[in-house]
């Protein structure tokens, strides 16, 4: 996308940063829809859940850079969308959301690889719709058959991930620390990761223990 703005010449922070809005918009529209019609919340619940959403520390940090996560958050709810639409459907309509959930699930997975877990929410999905468990029940020649089916898209799946970044990055961590440092080196990391998630805020502007001790002290509960 960003080599296509190249060549149209209008590749400038203004027209980057309106992509990412572009799918930014998508991405909360087809949320509101999950929200609405698979998790049946009030409109009030979500609408909070868009704002805190919207106000989360990692979406704002990605909001103006030419990464893969806004395209991919705004590509995935797509997908999640379509899915819930046809679980309400019947006969062809079904099959119709479906190819489609398929198609840009299809599309995430080339702008990035985790979008591979959309598909066995696919698969799921259909399984449940044909009656699979019924049929392999009967038959357990089939289930041996899908079980095997099972483990060799598991093991594509793997293969698939072994070529990531991340994947990448943690086998460097452990060929030059070692087994138990490296493990603990990207524990550690992935921690930083969800406090940064959870708290809104960078590792360095956390408030210090000691701060958390003084407010605690405050009010009685340090006992």
């Amino acid at each position: 996308m960003v080599a296509c703005l190249d060549r149209m010449g209008v590749a400038r922070p203004w027209s980057l940063v309106g992509l990412n809005a572009l799918f930014l918009f998508i991405a909360f529209v087809n949320t509101g829809y999950v929200i609405r019609h698979y998790f049946q919340l009030r409109s009030r619940w979500g609408i909070a859940t868009l704002l805190l959403t919207a106000l989360s520390f990692a979406l704002v940090k990605h909001f103006t850079l030419t990464l893969t996560d806004i395209p991919f958050f705004g590509i995935s709810m797509i997908a999640l969308a379509l899915m819930v639409r046809g679980e309400n459907e019947s006969g062809d309509s079904y099959y119709a959301f479906w190819a489609a959930a398929l198609v840009i699930s299809i599309l995430g997975a080339l702008i990035r690889p985790i979008a591979i877990a959309l598909f066995p929410c696919l698969v799921w999905s259909l399984g449940v719709r044909l009656g699979v468990g019924r049929i392999l029940l009967v038959n357990k020649k089939i289930l041996i058959g899908f079980a095997a089916l099972a483990m060799v898209l598991a093991c594509a799946a793997s293969a698939l991930l072994l070529r990531t970044e991340y994947v990448q990055e943690a086998l460097s961590v452990l060929a030059r620390q070692g087994l138990g440092r490296g493990i603990r080196s990207i524990l550690f990391f992935r921690i930083h990761e969800i406090g940064e998630l959870s708290l809104m805020r960078q590792p360095a502007n956390w408030v210090s223990s000691h701060h958390w001790y003084g407010a605690l002290e405050q009010l009685g509960l340090s006992h």
